[in-house]
């Protein structure tokens, strides 16, 4: 994407730009990433010591592939207490934030790293990376026009001029929604349009 200027259109969860510049993450983080449980964790930071006996956690979690995973050494026999639960909440942030995905983002990073030098990265911020990934999420019409070919018709034609002053007046879902239809993205890619529409008359015996 970045080196043909194809979009992707993903939008990463905060926490990995700030993975990708060396922050460190913490259990808010997932507030954005992981909302449920974000709750949850912030939910056993109020819980007193009678509901967290009754729970009965551990310093333990499962993988994706449903296999124990022990927080701790031994925490598969650590039980989550109201002396240990902002601990317990840190591991279980740590877990999904960063052992959870550690391959995948190790993959991920050094790649990007050979697109993104060190060096750039610091002059980057993390809405130039999404930009570049993801294209001008605002549709100037004015561009599209220009990039625009008429087949049968002008851009005096009465239906031409219908439809730009419909798209005019358009809120930016819809203008998104044509661009979409029309060339199978919603966004401009970052280096601009490289392609043309193409707007014609097609007679019956042409379809298919």
């Amino acid at each position: 994407a970045l080196i043909h200027g194809f979009l992707v259109e993903i939008n990463f969860a905060p926490s990995v730009y700030k993975k990708i510049y060396g922050k460190e993450l913490n259990y808010k983080d997932l507030k954005k990433d992981d909302p449920v449980l974000f709750n949850s964790l912030n939910s056993l930071l109020q819980y007193d010591e009678k509901v967290l006996e009754e729970l009965d956690f551990r310093f333990e979690t499962q993988d994706s592939f449903g296999n124990t995973v022990e927080l701790v050494p031994n925490g598969s026999k650590i039980k989550v207490s109201s002396e240990n639960v902002n601990n317990y909440v840190e591991k279980m942030a740590f877990w999904h934030l960063y052992g959870k995905i550690a391959m995948q983002f190790e993959a991920f990073y050094s790649s990007f790293l050979e697109l993104v030098t060190p060096k750039l990265l610091g002059i980057l911020k993390p809405q130039d990376i999404e930009f570049l990934l993801n294209g001008n999420s605002m549709v100037d019409l004015e561009i599209v026009k220009e990039r625009t070919q008429y087949i049968d018709y002008t851009s005096e034609s009465q239906v031409i001029k219908w439809l730009w002053n419909w798209l005019e007046n358009s809120d930016e879902t819809t203008k998104k929604a044509f661009i979409r239809f029309a060339t199978g993205s919603g966004k401009i890619p970052y280096k601009g349009i490289d392609w043309n529409l193409i707007i014609g008359k097609h007679a019956m015996n042409n379809l298919p």
